[in-house]
């Protein structure tokens, strides 16, 4: 069960203080609801499906290093699969935009070590890092240099899995994009093959997935994303598409170690033939999850509810434990304090709470 969090702008280490004190208390509340409802399931015959995925996405520590776009959606997702999120941003432009996701925000500057590391004084225990850090063809240094550092202190703090997103075209790619793009593109592409082989020589120390997106649009999510080992394969992406993918990659087995493009299956260039990589069945989905909890008239969704008031049909949807109706209303009478400002009376009404 996920217990919704909250968001802070983090000013001195006295909050930062209150933030872990806080923590510490929905980590409390999940694990009482978690003994709850094992002491339950005991008296019953029907078994509860185990995930076997080392990192799970609940109340999981991760950072996420970027700018806007495709950083601010795969924060989006996370905190939508219940992880506690820290945004490495080099300015503080779009915090409002963080703490209305519920995240927590670092000022950094990638190109500074010191600044890279400094955000660790600010996690628990991280244990996934994201990194869509980019700069331009005019000032590529960013894209080897600040994911370098980021790698680096990745490693000295013992991150167990670096999701690094670059570009088609990068590395291998190279042949991918037509030739006039690729000449556009060249000094980024150039610096981010650098970060790409850093992450890859590190691979005994850390895990690492490397997603390459096409061509990114500014739409919503078609939910036609793929992800493909064929090097050859170029073509368009939304931006929510490749969080998505993201997303689902920092919690998948069968992406360890992984370089993987990044393509609308509908938006391709040319009409290639190509496998697609499949997730194995442990990934983080957190698509079409309907139940909320609501944290200072915040309302965040998360999948552990999913079961809440239906029976779980064993489809794609991600189930770690079923939550029955009246397991669910005992926890959420429990945790009154944490959710008494601003649950939707629909919603209280479809739990039976009103």
């Amino acid at each position: 069960m996920t217990i919704a969090s909250v968001s802070f702008t983090i000013r001195s280490s006295s909050e930062y203080s209150k933030i872990r004190s806080h923590k510490a208390t929905l980590g409390a509340f999940r694990d009482g609801a978690t003994r709850l409802q094992t002491s339950r399931h005991s008296l019953r015959s029907t078994p509860r499906r185990v995930i076997t995925n080392a990192l799970e996405p609940d109340n999981l520590d991760i950072l996420v290093a970027g700018g806007g776009g495709v950083a601010m959606d795969v924060c989006k997702e996370l905190k939508n699969m219940g992880a506690w999120v820290t945004m490495m941003q080099r300015t503080d432009s779009r915090i409002k935009s963080i703490q209305g996701m519920l995240a927590l925000t670092h000022i950094g500057d990638a190109m500074d070590m010191e600044s890279v590391e400094a955000a660790w004084k600010n996690m628990d225990d991280c244990k996934i890092v994201v990194s869509t850090l980019g700069g331009s063809p005019a000032d590529p240094a960013v894209d080897s240099l600040g994911n370098i550092n980021l790698i680096n202190a990745a490693i000295n703090n013992g991150v167990e899995r670096f999701v690094l997103v670059t570009s088609i075209g990068t590395g291998d790619s190279k042949d991918a994009p037509p030739p006039q793009v690729y000449d556009v593109l060249k000094p980024v592409l150039v610096e981010k093959e650098k970060a790409e082989a850093h992450l890859k020589a590190n691979a005994d120390k850390m895990e690492f997935v490397i997603i390459r997106p096409g061509g990114l649009k500014t739409e919503p999510a078609t939910n036609k994303g793929v992800l493909t080992e064929d090097t050859s394969i170029c073509g368009a992406i939304h931006r929510e598409d490749v969080a998505k993918l993201v997303c689902k990659a920092c919690f998948s087995d069968a992406a360890k170690n992984k370089t993987l493009s990044a393509v609308d299956s509908e938006q391709l260039y040319g009409k290639p033939d190509f496998e697609v990589f499949v997730f194995d069945e442990t990934s983080g989905d957190s698509t079409s999850h309907g139940a909320a909890v609501c944290v200072s008239g915040q309302v965040s969704r998360y999948p552990r509810f999913e079961t809440a008031c239906q029976a779980n049909n064993g489809s794609k949807q991600q189930v770690y434990w079923n939550v029955d109706h009246d397991l669910f209303k005992i926890c959420m009478q429990t945790t009154t304090l944490l959710m008494s400002t601003g649950i939707p009376k629909q919603r209280k009404q479809a739990l039976g709470l009103s």
